[in-house]
């Protein structure tokens, strides 16, 4: 399926800010975008399910966004841009791959600026005996430019090292490993079915001044099972346990247990929704 999108929106809103300079403002922005995306499915089993066939998205998008943002009269230009491709390979597995960049133009200079990158791979099936195997890997960078006073990145749970929370560790730049490996086993004790998952976390910080490489290097380990049962309420749920060193050091516990009905990783689709100014 091919589309070309416009698509225009219109934001206004008030902002209380944690910097001292600039405790609260209003900004109205005014964004606008226009799109190319092609999408197509493939269908494959035991990726986020427990061996239903599932949709699993391919093709490629290209977004330009522009618009005016006004804060407390100032006015700026935002200009921002994404590319995503994502394709599967019958030997290789099934590969996703972004670029996405945005900021503001003030006085010849570029504020607020961003650019992300992340990478999302994972493995065809691998039967093991009666058991079968599949391996994820997400990898995310983030690099801002002239970030405002208190606008700072970190690598609490979705961010960085899933379940870790620590308000001391933050930046500008980083980059995120995140690695699973799941085992779809062929067991049904009490009408359960059970997959042990295994999961590695890696993180890297930084800020201009001292780049993320020279970094710290966080790290989490953790072991788990994902269990679905058809009769219950919740039918899919995880439990884990987690293991990050060195984290007392960030006022933080080292081992922390979880629990969740959802999968760490999703699917990007290549759906062309409204404008927007790109995070931090």
């Amino acid at each position: 399926m091919k589309n070309i999108t416009i698509t225009l929106n219109f934001i206004d809103k008030n902002k209380l800010r944690t910097d001292v300079a600039e405790l609260f403002h209003n900004e109205t922005v005014y964004l606008g975008s226009v799109g190319y995306s092609f999408r197509e499915y493939y269908k494959d089993r035991f990726i986020f399910g427990f061996g239903r066939t599932e949709d699993i998205p391919l093709g490629k998008q290209a977004v330009y966004t522009a618009g005016i943002s006004n804060v407390d009269g100032i006015k700026r230009f935002y200009s921002g841009i994404k590319l995503s491709y994502a394709k599967t390979h019958s030997s290789l597995g099934y590969l996703y791959s972004s670029i996405e960049t945005g900021g503001y133009l003030h006085n010849k200079d570029v504020e607020q600026g961003v650019v992300g990158l992340q990478i999302l791979y994972f493995t065809n099936l691998i039967p093991v005996g009666r058991w079968q195997i599949r391996q994820f890997w997400l990898n995310r960078f983030t690099l801002g430019y002239n970030r405002k006073p208190g606008e700072q990145l970190n690598i609490n749970e979705g961010q960085g090292l899933r379940v870790f929370a620590s308000d001391r560790i933050g930046g500008t730049q980083k980059l995120v490993s995140n690695y699973e490996l799941n085992f779809f086993t062929p067991y049904t004790p009490l009408g359960f079915r059970i997959v042990p998952v295994v999961f590695v976390d890696f993180a890297l910080i930084g800020t201009k001044d001292n780049p993320f490489y020279n970094s710290r290097f966080y790290q989490g380990y953790g072991l788990g099972v994902r269990l679905k049962n058809e009769h219950l309420v919740f039918r899919t749920f995880q439990l884990s346990l987690h293991y990050y060193p060195g984290a007392k050091d960030f006022g933080t516990k080292e081992f922390k247990y979880f629990h969740t009905e959802h999968s760490y990783y999703s699917f990007p689709g290549f759906e062309i929704g409204a404008p927007y100014t790109l995070g931090f």
